[in-house]
């Protein structure tokens, strides 16, 4: 996995209407039970639709706080600069017809009525608990996740909105039927090549010890 680190971005387009198969769904299962956590995949419309509403009602929540907008606003970024988010990597905009909700970072519009995809595959990645230890568990198996995706070809971008918001996570958890805390969900599919987004140096970053010659 480690030669799939310089791979692996979020990709916030739309994914292409290929199914991941069942073999590459196996091994996303398998690197969430390697670091101990669960990972719930939702297939078929039925499923994915009644995530939906229970991320879109996260999202209005959400964007109903002044300080969250503001927040969001403050990451994005219409010109060049290492840090944030930029608008050529946010994605088109939401519409409101999208089974998923979308943060609004600055991305082209879209055509009126056109669907953002038609049945994303959508993962639902929890641990045992949600002490600091499951926190950090969980944040591991996210990483292996997402360099076994990148390894298998596959892209993913992150849709924390019904985590975020205390309510809607604790319904997510019951619709799965599962013990435990979701952590983070998914977005999974084949889309096009991610590509790196400005970073600030190694040295603005990380202040690293001199050693003596």
């Amino acid at each position: 996995l480690y030669a799939a680190i310089p791979r692996r971005f979020s990709n916030r387009l739309p994914f292409w209407p290929d199914p991941v198969p069942a073999d590459a769904r196996w091994l996303l299962g398998e690197a969430a039970r390697i670091e101990q956590c669960w990972l719930e995949l939702l297939i078929g419309v039925s499923a994915v639709s009644a995530f939906g509403e229970i991320a879109r009602s996260a999202h209005r929540v959400l964007e109903r706080d002044p300080a969250y907008r503001a927040e969001r606003e403050g990451w994005l970024r219409r010109e060049f600069t290492p840090d944030g988010v930029p608008a050529s990597a946010g994605g088109p905009q939401g519409e409101p017809q999208d089974v998923l909700p979308t943060r609004g970072y600055g991305g082209r519009d879209r055509a009126p009525g056109r669907d953002f995809e038609p049945e994303p595959l959508v993962g639902v990645l929890g641990s045992v608990g949600n002490t600091a230890v499951d926190q950090v568990i969980a944040g591991q198996a996210l990483q292996r996740l997402l360099l076994t995706a990148t390894d298998a070809g596959l892209s993913v971008s992150m849709l924390s909105q019904p985590i975020e918001v205390a309510p809607a996570r604790e319904q997510l958890r019951l619709s799965l039927g599962r013990f435990g805390t979701p952590q983070m969900v998914l977005r999974i599919g084949y889309g096009q090549p991610g590509r790196p987004t400005p970073r600030r140096s190694v040295d603005e970053v990380l202040d690293l010890p001199v050693v003596p010659a």
